[in-house]
């Protein structure tokens, strides 16, 4: 590797070292003892990491001509605070995050050098046509605070038919452990969507310049996110910048599913194939998760299946009227302590299914996707016959809040006979 870097072997034990603090780093940043300051410009008391936030996103544009100035602006009150790195790299990132991006004509970036001679003002004219400018920011930063960094290269996996597109992001040293940060996806989201019956996930990707889907938000997972994970969405150009003990291939990624960051929030596990492609039997899909009863219960689910091209017919030759008609065509269904998703293509082709979770009341962001190859339609398949909406098939939180308890199914998918009477019983709860 570059001399400036260091060996695999000691990424690795460093990596190691990052992991075991990483509950103790939560809980500084958290919660940590009151800073006091005599600044007559900054007499503010910084004593959470709100009031740190805050005082990030405040910064008067007399700090923007220098970055030696912007950075004694995010330390004064961090003087005498320990863990100083680890709390200025998240000022960074909070102040970038907060940003009114200006409208300006975009200018030639030319390669990082920690001498550099422009001044975060200038740079701050560069981020409305090239987004990796937040990277580079973030960078210029770290160096003028003496944090040790430097810029990743790399890909991360795409959502549509081309498997991957180039990114970058950033190594930083804190701690004597490296760390893996985004300075682009902490700082820029996509906003999420409550489910109000189906709807349709755009062809979204995530290092747009659509600024209609930007959402000023601040996603501490992509602060030392773990590397284990990260991998499933980025792959650095150096494979030693895994910072995972077994590295994998490019080859690996592309074939293994897509998680988003959202999905190691939901408790859930993919118990089916663990792979992003998925060719179906007979134009069937089955794709099953499981978790714990308060894991499944207190997730809504949702999903979006689209036809991203078909082979040999088109959806007017195979009267698929609508968007709606393939959502039809999904059964998501929740048991006990499982989802399962069973899938039936009507038409030869390749499918992209996008999964969306997220707690109740909240809004749904994509947490996993997989692309379905289809070499023969599924014979007359019957759609559902309404939108289950947010409800979705089977009791779970909903029927909670209501009292209903201890169903006579816990499977949403029940199998009648005709003349046969169905019961459906609940007990109900106290209240």
């Amino acid at each position: 590797m570059k001399s400036k870097a260091k060996s695999s072997f000691e990424k690795k034990v460093a990596f190691k070292s990052a992991q075991q603090n990483e509950s103790e780093h939560l809980a500084q940043l958290t919660g940590h003892p009151a800073i006091r300051t005599d600044d007559d410009n900054n007499s503010e008391s910084i004593e959470t990491v709100q009031d740190l936030d805050s005082h990030a996103k405040q910064v008067p544009k007399s700090f923007l001509k220098s970055f030696k100035n912007l950075l004694g602006y995010f330390e004064r009150s961090l003087e005498d605070k320990k863990d100083k790195h680890q709390l200025l790299i998240r000022s960074f990132l909070k102040w970038l995050g907060g940003l009114d991006i200006p409208d300006a004509e975009a200018l030639p970036l030319k390669d990082l050098k920690e001498n550099d001679s422009r001044t975060p003002d200038e740079y701050l004219k560069l981020l409305k046509k090239n987004l990796n400018i937040y990277n580079s920011i973030f960078i210029l930063l770290c160096w003028s605070a003496g944090i040790k960094c430097f810029k990743i290269k790399g890909v991360y996996k795409t959502d549509g038919l081309d498997n991957v597109a180039s990114s970058e992001w950033a190594a930083v040293n804190v701690n004597e452990a490296w760390q893996i940060v985004h300075p682009y996806r902490i700082c820029r989201a996509l906003s999420g969507k409550f489910p109000q019956g189906w709807f349709k996930s755009k062809n979204e990707d995530l290092n747009t310049s659509d600024v209609e889907i930007f959402k000023t938000s601040f996603l501490d997972y992509y602060i030392n996110p773990k590397p284990e994970q990260f991998i499933y969405e980025f792959f650095p150009d150096d494979t030693d910048w895994q910072l995972i003990p077994d590295p994998i291939t490019e080859k690996q990624l592309i074939k293994q599913e897509l998680c988003y960051h959202t999905w190691w929030e939901t408790d859930l596990r993919l118990t089916s194939r663990r792979q992003y492609k998925i060719t179906s039997t007979k134009g069937k899909v089955s794709i099953t998760l499981h978790g714990t009863e308060q894991s499944v219960n207190d997730l809504v689910l949702w999903y979006d299946l689209s036809l991203l091209g078909s082979i040999g017919e088109t959806r007017k030759d195979s009267n698929i009227q609508d968007h709606d008609y393939f959502q039809r065509s999904v059964f998501l269904v929740r048991n006990g302590t499982s989802w399962v998703c069973k899938v039936l293509l009507p038409v030869k082709g390749t499918y992209r299914t996008v999964f969306y979770g997220g707690k109740l009341h909240k809004p749904l962001t994509a947490i996993f996707q997989f692309s379905l190859i289809c070499k023969e339609a599924y014979t007359d398949p019957v759609p559902l016959a309404v939108d289950p909406g947010c409800v979705g098939l089977v009791p779970g939180p909903f029927a909670r809040m209501c009292g209903l308890i201890t169903p006579t199914y816990k499977n949403g998918a029940i199998q009648l006979e005709m003349n046969n009477r169905l019961k459906l019983k609940f007990r109900v709860g106290y209240k």
